[in-house]
């Protein structure tokens, strides 16, 4: 995303990932679902119940994947849920669509 003008912000903790999102308001966040102090799953709900902030999209990232996670996923509000490991170019089309740049594929 950087070669296409894009800034990336980073936050290691689920704290600071929300107040990077509500002083910034980024075009989409990519969240870990294993975070420090918090799970990715709880950053996202807390984003979309925050009127301020709910429209941003959320895309939760995770090596555990199965159905039971990816229905977590969108209970919280994500707007999609990649499992790890994971294709470069699929993670960057799927952010791309969440930042409205493209058409989903």
């Amino acid at each position: 995303m950087r070669a296409d003008g894009h800034e990336i912000l980073t936050a290691h903790t689920g704290r600071s990932a929300l107040e990077l999102v509500a002083q910034h308001k980024p075009n989409a966040v990519m969240l870990d679902i294993g975070l420090a102090d918090m799970s990715g799953m709880d950053v996202c709900r807390r984003i979309k119940n925050d009127e301020t902030i709910k429209h941003i999209p959320v895309i939760l990232l995770s090596a555990a994947s199965n159905a039971m996670v990816e229905s977590n996923a969108k209970a919280v509000g994500a707007y999609a849920f990649i499992a790890k490991p994971y294709e470069p170019a699929a993670l960057i089309q799927t952010l791309r669509c969440a930042m409205g740049l493209t058409a989903e594929a």
